[in-house]
């Protein structure tokens, strides 16, 4: 009988046991965890930390950031993950967090990648909430994952843009790239945003369907006969020595077209020797016709210019023609870091105009290519720069008109300025919406039999952003916060400096025909310089030698230098008696 209650007895003490250490166990880890909860206006963020035997706190590697009916999370199963260009990836692990304002949170990845989540208020007092990534260095986009509320459905715009509606109300959601159930943010394009969309009161650029004026093909097709059509228009005024009514900007428009057109020489030989001695030329089309010195002194001019509109810190400046390259090449003095901050000290008064908005998108694609940290300190504002944009066009059929908030119409110019901008912030972000609104917008207004030739030449480096024969600036680096940089009409120009203290500058043109560059912020070589293969001394007539030459000024740290090409691809190289810090 005592044998039969043994088995009993032993069963009811084990289970009294396993009972008593998975209630430890529970209440242990009720204990060592907690919620941290985070009302940010109308964004929910949630995360998890632990206490551990010797009371350190650390997070656990997980979120919930809840807007509206998104919730953007990650876990261990779930994480958000880094991306290299060359595809690798790695997940990250959440390491802390940091309250920036009462409406956004930080949060930092042991790697010290950081994603911001923030709710903000629109003009019309609406909720918009924000996700923007700041992966850590050798890294170009994260992923973070996101869900839906089970009443919610999305409808896919583009790659980059979907509506969420719920019962009665749509919601807009933009993203780099948007999947099933997660998001891919870049270092270019490091902003989402999901808010109020009211598709009867407010017109998008997605409303667009693609129609016969709003597409690539189309505008190709027209600019290819405005091009045309000028070449002729300006050969004639040519041949009839009535040269005079030309600008300087014609003149540099119409060589350029024939560069393109394998007509170089013949183009420089048509230009009547009046206008390359006389007094209407500038910086601007010396690349074409020498007189580098005399030149020289009205870039240096026009970059005083610059300086002065940069100083007056409005958002004015950047409707200037050609201030992208100015602000790129200048971004480490400080007006110019006032500037690009000045977005983010206006806060709600942001409110460029539409001729800004589209100012300031180049200025942030350009940087794109060049300095990323330009680019995500710009993000931010270009949903509003598009938004603007987007206020001011009327859409009619098959047409896409821009007007002021005076009611008043843009010039063609202004109009191809804001259309082109669009183009490439839609090639940039993917968006074929955007690109369907420029195309539309510039095939509305580019109306050929309407077109002088002074407008076309005003309009040209806009649609032929791809033709090198039209003078341009290249940046080439700094030597501390100076820059190197040129003007030129070359195809390419590389400025490289090696460990002997040589800086190799290879420059890409036509073999056979010469060309005129300016180099600016060269540091003084002393005269050790060499020209195929050969050293040169300076000489002031260098000019007008059927062969390379140069000139060095070195109060304002300019090279000047003819460059007849012997090969397509011509080196120079300045030697210096130490080693310069140069960076790229």
């Amino acid at each position: 009988m005592r044998m039969q209650k043994h088995p009993v007895r032993k069963f009811f003490g084990l289970s009294v046991l396993y009972s008593a250490v998975i209630i430890g166990i529970f209440l242990l880890q009720f204990k060592t965890e907690s919620i941290i909860s985070k009302s940010l206006g109308k964004l929910e963020v949630s995360l998890s930390q632990t206490e551990d035997e010797n009371h350190v706190i650390s997070l656990k590697n997980q979120f919930r950031a809840v807007a509206g009916t998104m919730t953007f999370f990650a876990d261990d199963k779930n994480p958000v993950v880094a991306y290299k260009s060359d595809g690798t990836s790695i997940p990250l692990v959440l390491e802390s967090f940091e309250e920036q304002e009462s409406n956004s949170i930080a949060l930092v990845f042991a790697d010290k990648t950081t994603l911001t989540f923030r709710d903000t208020e629109n003009s019309e007092g609406e909720h918009v909430f924000s996700a923007m990534a700041n992966p850590s260095e050798g890294f170009d986009s994260i992923s973070v994952p996101f869900k839906l509320v089970s009443s919610a459905k999305m409808e896919k715009i583009s790659q980059s843009n979907c509506h969420i509606s719920q019962r009665d109300s749509i919601f807009e959601f933009t993203a780099h790239e948007i999947l099933d159930s997660q998001i891919i943010l870049s270092k270019t394009d490091s902003l989402a945003r999901y808010n109020p969309y009211n598709p009867v009161l407010k017109f998008t650029f997605s409303q667009l369907a693609e129609t016969e004026h709003s597409t690539q093909i189309s505008y190709e097709t027209k600019i290819q006969d405005i091009k045309k059509n000028f070449v002729q228009e300006v050969r004639q005024i040519l041949n009839s020595g009535k040269s005079d009514s030309l600008t300087e900007s014609d003149i540099t428009a119409w060589v350029a077209e024939m560069g393109e057109n394998q007509k170089y020489n013949l183009a420089i030989d048509s230009i009547p020797a009046s206008f390359k001695k006389g007094n209407k030329r500038t910086y601007f089309s010396a690349p074409y016709f020498n007189n580098l010195v005399s030149m020289n002194k009205s870039l240096i001019v026009q970059n005083e210019r610059y300086s002065a509109l940069v100083a007056s810190g409005t958002l004015e400046v950047f409707t200037a023609e050609g201030i992208e390259d100015y602000i790129l090449r200048e971004k480490y003095s400080t007006n110019v870091k006032k500037l690009l901050d000045l977005p983010a000290t206006l806060g709600g008064s942001f409110e460029p105009t539409p001729l800004e908005a589209a100012g300031i998108i180049r200025v942030y694609v350009r940087a794109a290519k060049h300095d990323t940290t330009i680019t995500s300190q710009l993000d931010p504002f270009i949903p509003k720069c598009i938004s603007v944009i987007e206020d001011s066009c009327t859409n009619g059929d098959d047409s896409l008109i821009i007007t002021s908030a005076e009611n008043q119409s843009y010039s063609v110019y202004q109009t191809v300025q804001i259309g082109t901008s669009l183009i490439m912030l839609g090639k940039l972000k993917n968006d074929q919406s955007y690109q369907t609104a420029g195309y539309l917008l510039m095939n509305t207004c580019l109306n050929k039999e309407l077109l002088d030739i002074h407008t076309v030449a005003n309009i040209y480096p806009l649609i032929a952003p791809d033709n090198t024969y039209y003078p341009h600036a290249i940046i080439f680096g700094y030597y501390g916060t100076k820059p190197v940089w040129a003007w030129t009409c070359a195809r390419s120009i590389s400025y490289k400096v090696n460990s002997s203290a040589i800086a190799n500058i290879e420059i890409d043109f036509p073999q056979g025909i010469s060309h005129y560059i300016i180099f600016n912020g060269i540091p003084d070589f002393n005269g050790k310089i060499e020209i195929q293969g050969l050293m040169f001394r300076t000489d002031p007539r260098f000019e007008t030698y059927n062969s390379s030459g140069y000139v060095y000024q070195s109060q304002n740290s300019s090279l000047l230098i003819k460059s007849r090409h012997k090969s397509r691809i011509e080196l120079i190289r300045l030697f210096y008696s130490q080693q310069l810090k140069f960076s790229e």
